[in-house]
């Protein structure tokens, strides 16, 4: 509330965003904070969407809209797909947060070629491509924002 007790100003309105890893954590939160500023929200997870079919709950009964979806940010062809589905169903693209991302829990030293690959694929390559797939329809729009977040 502002001065007057008036609500303030939902600054997202008519925004449509996309944020991956948010089925849980981090991402779960900017997901229901830009819901509650007025964007659509897709939100994205891995595994399990219990965190993300809970958050378009929380979303939906609040009046806002939201859709889960799941993809396998290890396979290039899942997040593809993601962005056609995602992009059809909001009707166009204004912000994407690339949240998600997996760790490895294992000392340097015994990390395998393929767990490296894995958190590659994961951390970095699917950000990127899923991105490429994304810019046609911001760069169609004249706009669009990228947000690219990373944690320990």
């Amino acid at each position: 509330m502002d001065s007057k007790g008036n609500e303030p100003a939902k600054r997202l309105v008519g925004k449509r965003t996309l944020v991956t890893g948010a089925g849980t954590g981090i991402g779960r939160a900017v997901g229901l904070e830009l819901a509650r500023e007025g964007s659509v929200v897709a939100l994205l997870y891995a595994h399990s969407g219990t965190g993300a079919l809970s958050a378009v709950e929380e979303v939906n009964r609040r009046g806002g809209r939201a859709k889960a979806f799941q993809a396998d940010f290890g396979q290039l062809d899942s997040v593809r797909r993601l962005a056609g589905e995602v992009v059809e169903y909001l009707g166009g693209l204004d912000i994407l947060v690339n949240n998600a991302g997996i760790s490895m829990n294992e000392p340097f030293e015994k990390v395998t070629p393929e767990q490296f690959d894995l958190l590659y694929h994961v951390n970095v390559r699917a950000m990127f491509f899923l991105t490429q797939a994304v810019l046609p329809t911001m760069l169609a729009q004249g706009r669009g924002v990228v947000i690219n977040m990373t944690s320990i």
